[in-house]
């Protein structure tokens, strides 16, 4: 972990308005994939050089890219596929 980073446990995931196109089962999404990309959830550990946050502080994350993601694979996460 490095010192400007966070480790946030997600509760939750906010869907986004491309998420909708999954709901309306206009795209095809996997059974057993979660959708949305912006994670709710609380601060487990901070980055020593963090200061405007607290461990404990429950926070929302905005659009994510995951390696996954970075990489142009698929932007339903599952290990590439």
């Amino acid at each position: 972990m490095g010192p400007l980073d966070a480790l946030v446990r997600t509760t939750m995931n906010k869907i986004c308005g491309t998420d909708v196109h999954n709901l309306k089962r206009e795209y095809p999404v996997a059974k057993g994939l979660t959708i949305g990309h912006e994670p709710v959830g609380v601060i487990e550990k901070l980055g020593l050089a963090v200061q405007s946050y607290a461990e404990g502080q429950r926070v929302i994350t905005p659009s994510i890219w995951s390696n996954t993601c970075q990489f142009e694979r698929s932007s339903q996460d599952g290990a590439g596929k």
